[in-house]
């Protein structure tokens, strides 16, 4: 019951806080609860089965760390479906600091991604993009609080929803889209 008002609640915020027009419904939603370490499975699922473009945007990703760990299997699984063709586009927190570990974990991720293809951009940096959210296919989004770090996926207690609504994941990639458009570089020219 409970894990049903909570998923309830995420949408209803979803659907009629993120457009700056009037809410408009988007019918029905299927909604998974995804808490905790749960995020991992379904993430890496939906990036595997990728047919078209995915999108992730997340305050703070940190791999480079072991091909083992769940981050860095995140990002080989983006890797790999920008190599079977996959549209892939990462967007990450550019921090204030650019001392700050945040900032070097962001990079470096960033890095990686790179390397293997992978479209990264940065938000403006006078506005902080705080968002953990993927959009697969125009189909599936998963919003929520895990950060794409170990603590955010193996040790804090996080919750989101992973919800199948083409209108849902359109809304939100509208957005992601706008917050690219507003932040304007790809990774290796905004930073070196």
């Amino acid at each position: 019951m409970g894990k049903g008002i909570i998923g309830s609640l995420l949408v209803v915020f979803l659907l009629f806080g993120i457009s700056e027009s009037r809410a408009q419904s988007c019918g029905d939603a299927s909604v998974e609860v995804l808490e905790d370490e749960k995020l991992v499975g379904s993430l890496l699922s939906l990036i595997q089965g990728a047919k078209k473009e995915i999108w992730i945007a997340t305050y703070h990703f940190k791999a480079g760390i072991h091909p083992r760990t769940a981050q860095d299997r995140i990002v080989q699984e983006l890797i790999g479906a920008k190599k079977r063709g996959v549209g892939v586009f990462v967007l990450l927190e550019k921090p204030e600091d650019p001392l700050s570990e945040q900032a070097r974990d962001n990079l470096k991720t960033a890095r990686l991604l790179e390397r293997g293809g992978v479209e990264v951009l940065w938000d403006r940096p006078d506005r902080r993009s705080h968002m953990k959210v993927a959009v697969v296919d125009g189909r599936w989004t998963i919003v929520g609080s895990h950060n794409l770090t170990k603590g955010g996926l193996r040790e804090n207690h996080e919750l989101s929803v992973k919800i199948d609504s083409p209108c849902v994941a359109n809304k939100v990639l509208a957005y992601l889209k706008r917050v690219a458009r507003e932040g304007g570089t790809p990774s290796s020219r905004s930073r070196n």
